[in-house]
């Protein structure tokens, strides 16, 4: 065959198929491009190679013998290989190889022409994994349907749990599974299917920590163990049962919700079973629908659960509404906790026997399984029972016989009962603890959740219906005897109101409260403030009998009884034996609970009841609200006979007082009435009787004729408040005498008239009695009158004339003088009389001695007034020739605290004249014009003193001008030759001759600063001080200041500091006084500061400067600042005196800043430093002003 035709060659090496040709052999004898393309190897490298250096192992012999077999047997092979390339890659190739033979049928070449179908086999291969796939995910998913109906079918959550169970066991065809569920750090086991007894013996429960299925709650993901025997990750006993049953291979898959584990599924294999991803994947999703189911499962389970327990608790409400009494609420409550009837229930409530409390059995229902019973009335003592009695939660125990907490006692009492865990749950309602509902079981962790949940709410409800059964109980009790104890209170009260006295009232409290409320014994004890004690005034029988006689009695706070009193509060005590405060009678010796009640009205303690009983708690709180109401009534009623025994008193008092003062006015009227007896009345009319009546004749009712005898007279007294004031009569007619009905009228009529005699005779007595205050009113406005005129006068002469003269006329005195002390008080002056008289008495210089007779000097002994209103029968009388008509006399005292004045003395022609309402108005008078002549003294002695201080002064200013020029001239002299001596003028000086003469200049110049500012002291005070004002620079002032000090300052080393505004203007003022005004508070700040700094500062303000200095110095108290500007003061003596200084340059500052119409003040920190700050205004006052031009052309 050749290749040599161009046609064929062209077809061959373009083809895309690929084109091997071998010999029959299989040497390759050629390879078109193709060839190359496909495997990687070039012509080079292929020719003389056989087709095995594509060979990729992937088929077996039986493939290439079947394929030399067909082409070395003439026929063609036409299939699929798996060819390697030369860089290992492996690609799929459709070959037909045709073998060429020629004309003998003899095989020359063998043609293999290929197409590379990789991609096509790689696409069937997907599609066939896929389709595969896609049948396992829909067996997975029939699988996971299939269990998640089979378990949301389930009705209750066990039933789920087998259903599940074996759901898992038809799809994973495991010969044995266990389904854990999830128990906070432990597996339990659910369900199972495929295990020994043994088995399940010892893989019931699971940790999570040190199991294989802990691994799998951990990772939450399948976890296998391929081989159990050598696989430390399981549980010891579990690996070891399940070896022995045959079992090696084991998956765990996790149940899961959300992301929450629940439980775990293990498959046990008993040959090795691997698990593919996506059977792994299929276990996650049927442990996700199993954890789903099981969320599901345990919530129907809750719902069911609640529902149950919420009917259940309706149906234990219900029966406990339905129960009235204690007794139907005790039977409901153990036939309600009967709910699960494997437990027998004990109901004991709290029993005090005594004074002892214990646990008593009110009821019991064994359960169906037949334990024995306590007996009912079964008594436990509390302390049986520490960790139940009074307990607030509940008390559940497993191991009744083993449990430290359950006494001795108690398994002794549940051992023949055959009980092995118990529950003991606290009736407490209200605050109160009234018992336990006691559960018992034989069986061992019976008392699940739901079991205590169920119990506890029964106990719960039970508590609040058995409390509320004992309220109605006890408020029905309550009620009954709360009316009988009404209907007795009422009989108390009605009692005691109709008692008379108080002694009564006593006796009737005291034998109700003990007749109707049968107390061993009462008494009522009454508070006696002057003792301090408490006294029995009744106690009831023989013995209140004798221990009155004996006078028993309580101190306040001792005892029941003085507690009560001294607390004001009701004490009770229901077990008196032991109690440290009661005290015991030996009259009594039964007493076995006592109440003191006390008496009190608003806060006052009256008394006490106290009542006892020969019963222990005999007494209780509903006593106490009784018998406290009761006490209320009885202070109310002891008030109200005290008020009424008063009352009948103070009435009785009052009309024998109305009859004493009706009996007195009217003998008073008669009195001034003597000479009229009374009146008659008769057909002549109306006439007076005087004297004893004369018969008078008679007329007939018509007048004509004259009755002939002296006829019967009726007669009736006239009566005020049993008082006869006097007789009422009519002569009775013998012709017709007087009818009942007359005789009544005139009874009547004699009563009105007495009544009418009394008004008009109080309306006169009223109208005298006006009359007399209006005199009197008229006196004190005279009074006041005399009084204004007697301040308003400071000549003591004028003043008293003035005073006898007013007072006479204004009195209507006959009248009028005052006498004056002297000085030692012995002898009195006569200074003024009134009107002429008076004046001629006061010129003989009249004079009376304190101890002689007289009313007026007995009133200047006795410092009170004198009133005599008859001087005739008066025997120190003393008379004058001047006033012989004087018949009454009265003299008053003049007095000035313990100072006698004087005496005004007054004096009446009329006998009777004054009255003691006169001495008190005069009295008053009298101590007024007292007064005056004090400040007329005291202003007569300031005006002396004024004028004696006018001389000293003037003497003053005469020394000060004659000092002046006495002592500057020989000064003058003196500092004149010590310069001269100084400046050696005579002569050198040695050193100690020039120190002393330095020190006379020093001296000198010292002395000389100290006259000139006595001088100027001087000068201001008499008001002699000009300033003479001119325009002035202040701060070239200043500055010439702090030059002048700067040596000064030098010495002590301070620092001086001038601190001038720029806007300040110049003011009006006196240079040398300005100046001055600098230099002395300058001075001062240099004098005391030892170091720092002083500083000077001017400010100008809207009308003045402002100047301060301000230094480091030592500073002032705040106590002595006041100190400062006063005249020959100093702070500190001895520091003043180390620093020199007289006391009056800062008040001549203080002056000098006045007269120009400045102010000067301090601000100090002591111990930090002092500011004077003082104001100058920028024109001086118009008063003050004096041109400097016009004190030049004055000099």
């Amino acid at each position: 065959m050749s290749f040599d035709n161009t046609l064929y060659q062209a077809l061959v090496e373009q083809t895309a198929d690929h084109i091997l040709v071998t010999d029959p052999t299989g040497v390759i004898l050629y390879v078109n491009p193709a060839f190359e393309r496909v495997t990687g190897y070039t012509k080079e490298e292929a020719l003389g190679q056989t087709p095995r250096i594509l060979k990729s192992g992937r088929h077996n012999r039986a493939f290439y013998e079947k394929l030399w077999q067909t082409v070395l047997g003439g026929e063609t092979f036409r299939g699929t290989s798996v060819n390697r390339k030369k860089d290992g890659s492996v690609y799929h190739e459709d070959k037909v190889i045709t073998p060429i033979k020629d004309a003998h049928g003899q095989i020359l070449y063998l043609i293999s022409i290929g197409q590379d179908v990789t991609e096509r086999i790689k696409a069937e291969e997907a599609l066939e994994s896929s389709e595969a796939a896609l049948k396992t995910r829909v067996q997975s998913l029939a699988a996971i349907n299939a269990i998640a109906d089979s378990v949301h079918r389930s009705l209750s959550y066990e039933t789920f749990i087998h259903r599940a169970t074996e759901a898992i066991v038809q799809h994973t065809q495991a010969p044995s599974v266990a389904f854990f569920v999830l128990n906070q750090d432990q597996l339990m086991l659910a369900a199972s299917h495929g295990f020994s007894s043994s088995t399940l013996e010892v893989g019931s429960t699971l940790p999570i920590k040190g199991s294989l299925s802990g691994i799998t709650i951990a990772q939450k993901n399948v976890v296998t163990s391929e081989d159990i025997f050598h696989d430390e990750r399981l549980e010891p006993a579990v690996r070891k049962a399940l070896l022995e049953q045959g079992l090696h291979n084991v998956v765990s898959f996790p149940l899961l919700f959300q992301e929450q584990v629940l439980g775990v599924v293990n498959l046990i294999y008993a040959q090795k079973r691997t698990y593919q991803p996506d059977e792994k994947e299929t276990l996650l999703t049927i442990g996700k629908t199993i954890g789903l189911a099981l969320v599901n499962a345990q919530r129907l389970e809750n719902i069911a659960r609640n529902e149950a327990q919420t009917l259940q608790r309706l149906e234990v409400r219900q029966a406990l509404i339905t129960a009235q009494t204690q007794a139907e609420v005790i039977d409901a409550i153990v036939e309600k906790a009967n709910y699960y009837p494997e437990a027998a229930v004990s109901l004991f409530l709290v029993h005090n026997v005594g004074d002892r409390t214990v646990l008593e059995l009110k009821k019991t229902d064994r359960s169906k399984r037949g334990y024995q019973r306590l007996p009912l009335g079964t008594q436990i003592p509390p302390e049986y029972l520490p960790h139940i009695f009074m307990a607030q939660k509940p008390f559940v125990t497993d191991e009744l016989m083993t449990d430290e907490r359950v006494s001795e006692q108690v398994r002794a009492l549940a051992n023949p009962l055959g009980a092995v865990s118990m529950a003991a749950f606290p009736l407490q309602a209200g605050g109160d603890w009234l018992g336990i509902l006691l559960f018992a079981s034989d069986l061992k962790g019976y008392f699940t959740e739901d079991k205590l949940a169920v119990y506890s709410d029964v106990a719960e409800q039970g508590a609040l219906a058995l409390r509320a059964a004992r309220l109605n109980e006890q408020a029905v009790t309550s009620l009954a005897r709360r009316e009988r104890e009404v209907k007795l209170t009422t009989q108390v009260a009605q009692e005691i109101a109709a008692a008379t006295n108080l002694h009564d009232l006593y006796e009737r409290v005291v034998t109700q409260v003990q007749e109707q409320f049968g107390y061993y014994y009462t008494q009522l004890l009454r508070y006696d403030d002057t003792m301090d004690v408490l006294a029995l005034v009744v106690g009831y029988g023989e013995a209140g009998d004798k221990m009155l006689a004996m006078n028993h009695s309580m101190p306040m706070g001792v005892g029941l009884i003085g507690q009560s009193a001294q607390l004001k509060e009701s004490v009770l005590r229901g077990k008196v034996l032991g109690d440290p405060n009661w005290q015991s009678n030996p009259l009594l010796p039964d007493t076995r609970s006592e109440m003191a009640v006390p008496i009190k009205l608003r806060d006052k303690v009256l008394g006490v009841l106290d009542v006892q009983s020969d019963k222990l708690e005999g007494i209780t709180t509903n006593d106490q609200l009784l018998l406290e109401g009761l006490c209320g009534q009885i202070a109310i009623a002891i008030e109200s006979t005290e008020l009424r025994q008063e009352m009948e008193g103070r009435l009785r008092e009052l009309s024998l007082l109305q009859r004493q003062m009706s009996r007195e006015g009217w003998q008073k009227y008669q009195r001034v009435r003597q000479n009229k007896l009374g009146y008659r009345f008769d057909l002549s009319g109306l006439q007076p009787l005087a004297g004893q009546p004369e018969p008078q004749p008679r007329h007939k009712k018509n007048g004509t004729a004259p009755l002939k005898s002296n006829p019967a007279q009726v007669s009736q007294p006239l009566t005020i408040r049993g008082e006869t004031i006097g007789l009422f009569g009519v002569e009775e007619d013998p012709e017709r005498p007087l009818t009942d009905e007359e005789r009544d009228i005139i009874n009547a009529v004699a009563e009105d008239l007495a009544e009418a005699l009394e008004a008009a005779r109080l309306f006169e007595e009223t109208q005298l009695a006006l009359a007399e205050q209006e005199r009197l009113a008229s006196e004190l406005e005279t009074v006041a009158k005399v009084s204004t005129a007697a301040s308003t006068i400071l000549e003591v002469d004028d003043l008293l004339q003035s005073v006898v003269d007013l007072a006479r006329s204004s009195f209507g005195l006959y009248h009028a003088h005052i006498y004056l002390a002297n000085e030692t008080g012995k002898t009195l002056a006569l200074k003024a009389g009134a009107g002429n008289i008076g004046r001629l008495m006061s010129l003989e210089g009249r004079e009376i001695n304190i101890d002689d007779e007289s009313i007026v000097a007995r009133a200047a002994r006795t410092r009170k007034g004198t009133l005599e209103n008859n001087v005739r029968r008066t025997m120190d009388f003393l008379p004058h020739p001047l006033l012989p008509e004087t018949r009454a006399e009265m003299a008053l005292p003049m007095v000035v605290g313990s100072k006698l004045i004087g005496v005004l003395d007054l004096q009446s022609d009329q006998e009777d004249f004054f009255t003691t309402e006169d001495l008190s108005v005069q009295t008053t008078l009298a101590a007024q014009i007292a007064v005056a002549v004090e400040n007329a003294n005291q202003y007569a002695a300031q005006v002396q003193t004024s004028t004696k201080l006018r001389e000293v002064d003037q003497l003053k200013s005469e020394f000060l001008a004659s000092m002046s020029h006495e002592l500057r001239t020989p000064l003058n002299s003196i500092i004149g030759f010590a310069d001269v001596l100084l400046e050696g003028l005579d002569g050198e000086l040695n050193e100690r001759m020039e120190e002393d003469v330095k020190l006379i200049r020093q001296s000198g110049d010292h002395l000389r600063g100290l006259i000139g500012d006595i001088l100027d002291m001087s000068k201001i005070e008499a008001g002699r001080m000009d300033l003479r004002y001119e325009e002035i620079d202040i701060a070239q002032l200043a500055n010439d200041v702090i030059a002048t000090a700067a040596p000064l300052a030098q010495e002590k080393r301070l620092f001086l500091h001038l601190d001038i505004d720029k806007g300040v203007k110049p003011v009006q003022a006196d240079r040398t006084r300005l100046r001055q005004i600098l230099w002395n508070i300058m001075g001062n700040a240099i004098k005391f500061t030892e170091k720092g700094s002083i500083t000077v500062s001017v400010q100008g303000q809207a009308n003045h400067i402002l100047c301060s200095v301000r230094d480091t110095g030592i500073g002032i108290k705040e106590e002595h600042a006041a100190v400062v500007f006063e005249q020959f003061r100093q702070i500190d003596g001895g520091l003043n005196r180390a620093a020199g200084g007289t006391g009056l340059g800062m008040p001549i500052t203080k002056k000098l800043v006045e007269l120009h119409g400045g102010e000067i003040w301090i601000e100090s920190v002591y111990g930090q430093g002092s500011t004077f700050l003082f104001t100058i205004p920028y024109h001086p006052p118009k008063s003050k002003t004096q041109p400097v031009e016009a004190a030049a052309s004055a000099n």
